[in-house]
């Protein structure tokens, strides 16, 4: 006998699920926050939050925000197969970190130096690192909202605080390894993110990796078209960071981010 099909989910479910994650995510994120202060210290912290910040403006710079929504628009409407807009979707990614990647190398280590004050380069390649798995779960979120799949997107999003938390509790309560933990931290919960997006992505859409111009046309000019509108939100709520860590130091910057 041939199953009868799920129904998919209702408004009112999706809305539930959505209220659901956020206020999980505050909870998880403000526990976080005070094992952050707690076992960092100001100095440490104000590190922490610059490469979380800088990793956030490169993320944006390559248009993070507007593949989501273009994966979200593309295939909630149904213009494009979810399986072609997810590997397109990745495809741009790819070009876009590699291209990250050779701006780092060749970036002025005194402007990184001022970007970043004693981080530098190390701190920039760093934080470039980090958008990798930043860029691929804005993809994932884009793919599962264009498949009404907010359950899955939710449970993802949640998992993934759940896993930062645990490993700064491992690293930095545990082992107790300063602001080294927080990095492997940042570093573990990247890979273990991309490996996860990798694997929901190919089990809910598919991925075919055969290129098609018109689809990376209608995914480039979706995103362009509200790049700069992104790029000005992210660069508006978190230039002050840089500012406080530049003329005040990375403790005050810790402070700031903290309150």
């Amino acid at each position: 006998m041939a199953s009868v099909p799920e129904p998919p989910p209702t408004m009112g479910s999706n809305m539930l699920w959505t209220v659901a994650g956020q206020g999980a995510s505050v909870v998880l994120g403000f526990t976080s926050s005070i094992v952050l202060a707690r076992w960092l210290g100001p100095e440490a912290r104000g590190f922490y939050a610059l490469i979380l910040t800088t990793t956030l403006l490169l993320a944006t710079l390559q248009g993070n925000n507007g593949v989501t929504t273009a994966a979200m628009y593309l295939i909630g409407k149904g213009v494009h197969r979810p399986n072609q807009t997810a590997a397109h979707a990745l495809w741009i990614t790819a070009a876009g970190f590699v291209v990250l990647l050779a701006i780092v190398a060749w970036f002025p280590s005194s402007l990184a130096e001022a970007l970043l004050p004693d981080l530098g380069s190390p701190g920039l390649w760093l934080a470039a690192s980090l958008t990798l798995p930043l860029l691929l779960n804005g993809i994932l979120t884009g793919i599962l909202v264009g498949l009404n799949e907010i359950r899955l997107a939710t449970l993802f999003s949640v998992g993934s605080l759940i896993l930062d938390l645990c490993l700064q509790v491992i690293f930095l309560i545990v082992l107790d390894w300063g602001l080294q933990g927080a990095i492997w931290q940042l570093s573990l919960s990247g890979l273990v993110d991309a490996a996860a997006i990798m694997v929901i992505l190919y089990w809910r859409a598919g991925l075919d990796l055969r290129p098609h111009k018109k689809l990376f046309g209608d995914i480039a000019s979706f995103t362009l078209r509200h790049h700069l509108a992104y790029l000005g939100g992210v660069f508006l709520a978190r230039m002050d960071l840089y500012f406080v860590a530049y003329f005040a130091g990375p403790a005050a910057a810790g402070i700031y981010a903290v309150a």
